[in-house]
């Protein structure tokens, strides 16, 4: 007995072998695609080591140096610190000090000494921390404030001042 396929034959359910390679054609190129987009997307995001992101963080941490110089009644710069006297911040109604110094480690830290358990890391990898004050009659004018940061060279800012000197 013959069997003859007739016109009304049911087709069995599932997909066929060329329905299966379109699908995963397609289904490679979106991987592939959407793979491609989170490589981009990772490079695009700084690392925070590059000249950039150096740049930017040496530019604030001058910036917060120059607004504490803006209000620093005294000054006393010298090699590797700076050392202000700022109006009572803290309401107890005695002047503050504020020291900049550079700290073993390439670290520049702010504090209200030298040995301040508790002071801040304001930049690390900081090779250099000089100030250069222009003094005139008693009254400092301007200090000149450099840093030299590993992998961006020398970073410096000019902050005018009426301070007097401490002494």
């Amino acid at each position: 007995m013959s069997r003859n396929p007739s016109p009304t034959r049911r087709r069995r359910p599932g997909f066929t072998l060329m329905e299966l390679l379109v699908a995963m054609s397609a289904s490679t190129i979106l991987i592939g695609a959407m793979g491609s987009l989170i490589v981009l997307t990772s490079t695009a995001i700084p690392s925070g080591d590059d000249r950039g992101s150096l740049a930017v963080g040496a530019s604030h941490t001058l910036q917060r140096i120059a607004d504490d110089l803006a209000f620093a009644t005294s000054v006393t710069p010298g090699a590797g610190t700076l050392t202000l006297v700022v109006p009572d911040r803290t309401g107890d109604s005695s002047p503050e000090s504020v020291v900049y110094w550079l700290a073993s480690g390439r670290v520049l830290k702010r504090g209200t000494s030298t040995s301040d358990s508790s002071a801040v890391t304001l930049h690390t990898g900081v090779s250099s921390f000089e100030t250069e004050r222009d003094t005139g009659t008693g009254v400092i004018r301007a200090v000149r404030i450099e840093l030299t940061v590993d992998g961006l060279g020398t970073v410096q800012t000019s902050v005018e001042t009426v301070a007097r000197p401490a002494g």
